[in-house]
């Protein structure tokens, strides 16, 4: 696949006595910094942009145990090839920016006019929770092939529809590295007050599996990796995500104190920033699960065939 690297240019240093550095990182290929000063009154962060593309920039505060404070700080459209944040820094305690670019091409190559690359085209990126999503009412159509490059979460308040007769197919992508942490995998997750409608039919079902199915249906390298991949076999699994369901209906999920939270977070998907919104209970709101709703409805899942996932987080 496509290389899409968070390469990270880090600016360390005591900055008129704020210790502050600037990390970056890209969507689509690395956004080189060109200088990060501070003049007393901002902290004045240079990059090489892509015209058009849309960068966003967040104040992190790290107190020795993670990063305890996430703040978007700026967001910029790019209308020449430098641009500049120019930001007020929000603490004099040790921490760093980040500049994210959020907007990118498709991410696949060999696409035919009826291919849909939905992180890049369907999905919008949520800086608030550091993920793609799809925030409108949106149908996937039989007459349509759909890419998923990485984790798209259906938002609470929207549904998704699939056709019968519709396939989606995702990647799997670990940045050459053993890292699993920048490991950017081809999922889709309904969060909780979302809905889905994959209602499939016996002899036309629904179907989500590898993009290598593809490749090898047609012949040719689509995720950009250089090589055209043969058709996997039953046995072959772990080659993307999956698709997860969040309701709100009740579930055994017990404290180490003997207690039933009635509620849980699903793991290997928790999104770049950990927001918990406005209901205070300390899990994160995307992947979050269960709750007191008994007639709690997430839409119907019939006929759809899931194949060669399961990544194991």
């Amino acid at each position: 696949m496509k290389k899409l690297k968070q390469g990270y240019n880090r600016f360390l240093g005591l900055l008129s006595g704020i210790a502050l550095s600037c990390s970056v990182a890209s969507a689509q290929s690395d956004v080189n910094i060109t200088s990060a000063v501070y003049d007393g009154t901002y902290f004045n962060i240079t990059f090489d942009a892509n015209i058009g593309s849309t960068y966003v920039a967040y104040y992190m505060l790290d107190m020795g145990a993670g990063i305890t404070d996430v703040t978007p700080s700026a967001i910029l459209e790019a209308d020449e090839a430098s641009e500049t944040f120019s930001i007020v820094p929000v603490s004099t305690t040790e921490g760093y920016y980040t500049v994210y670019e959020l907007t990118s091409s498709s991410y696949f190559d060999n696409l035919l006019p009826t291919d849909v690359d939905v992180v890049a085209s369907v999905a919008t990126y949520d800086s608030t929770l550091g993920v793609f999503v799809i925030d409108t009412d949106t149908t996937f159509t039989s007459d349509q092939t759909y890419l998923i490059a990485d984790r798209v979460f259906v938002n609470e308040g929207v549904t998704l529809t699939i056709e019968p007769g519709t396939t989606i197919y995702s990647t799997f992508d670990d940045q050459d590295t053993t890292d699993r942490s920048d490991d950017r995998v081809g999922a889709l997750v309904v969060m909780q007050g979302a809905q889905i409608y994959a209602n499939g039919e016996e002899d036309n079902p629904i179907v989500f599996t590898a993009i290598e199915d593809l490749e090898a249906l047609r012949g040719s390298d689509i995720d950009g990796d250089g090589v055209t991949a043969t058709a996997p076999t039953v046995n072959d699994a772990s080659l993307w995500g999956g698709v997860v369901i969040l309701g709100n209906a009740p579930v055994s999920n017990y404290s180490s104190s003997g207690i039933n939270d009635n509620a849980g977070e699903i793991e290997g998907f928790a999104p770049a920033f950990a927001n918990d919104g406005s209901d205070a209970d300390t899990l994160i709101d995307a992947i979050q699960y269960g709750g007191s709703d008994s007639t709690d409805n997430s839409g119907v899942f019939k006929y759809v065939s899931i194949r060669h996932g399961g990544y194991e987080f």
